[in-house]
């Protein structure tokens, strides 16, 4: 329980660290979100429309299907909207991040220690993949579903696996196993 503990504090610090490189220093997330060309005229229609926060859909399909031929041309929009806007918190952001972090990189640990995997580089590659999952499974059918563009989505799936990576070394070298006589 030790290991698993000081795994969850290691890899989490690092997957927060390649988070804040990943968001705050590299280009590739701030490159794929665009601002509009009137954003107080979009603003005005959301407030117009929204009466709750939430995710929003137009063309709305509802239980009764779509009429293919009704949306073509019409812009698609797959939104998370708060009709009265955020007072953005970084404090309590890193908060949650740090815990999610610790929550995730302890449950890695856990099922590396259930893998009982004596090379290094195998455990390495067993929180590796976990990542390759988390981004395959987690990430990229937001593109397939929701048509989400690649030049956010592949930032984003990468993330899960260089954290995975970066995140790896340390908790394999933690996860050590008893070496049995």
């Amino acid at each position: 329980m030790k290991k698993v503990i000081l795994s969850a504090v290691a890899g989490g610090v690092i997957f927060l660290a390649w988070s804040c490189i990943s968001w705050m220093v590299l280009p590739w997330h701030r490159n794929a979100i665009h601002s509009f060309k009137h954003p107080e005229f979009v603003e005005f229609a959301i407030k117009d429309n929204v009466d709750k926060p939430g995710m929003y859909l137009t063309p709305h399909c509802g239980d009764v299907g779509c009429d293919q031929e009704k949306q073509k041309g019409r812009p698609f929009i797959f939104a998370h909207v708060i009709p009265e806007g955020i007072s953005f918190n970084m404090t309590g952001s890193f908060c949650w991040a740090i815990i999610v972090n610790f929550l995730g990189a302890g449950l890695i640990a856990h099922l590396l220690g259930l893998a009982r995997l004596t090379c290094y580089f195998r455990r390495v590659g067993f929180v590796t993949s976990i990542g390759v999952l988390i981004g395959l499974l987690g990430v990229i059918p937001d593109w397939i579903w929701w048509h989400i563009p690649l030049a956010y989505i592949l930032p984003v799936a990468l993330d899960c696996v260089i954290a995975a990576a970066l995140g790896g070394l340390a908790i394999a070298a933690i996860m050590k196993p008893k070496e049995t006589a």
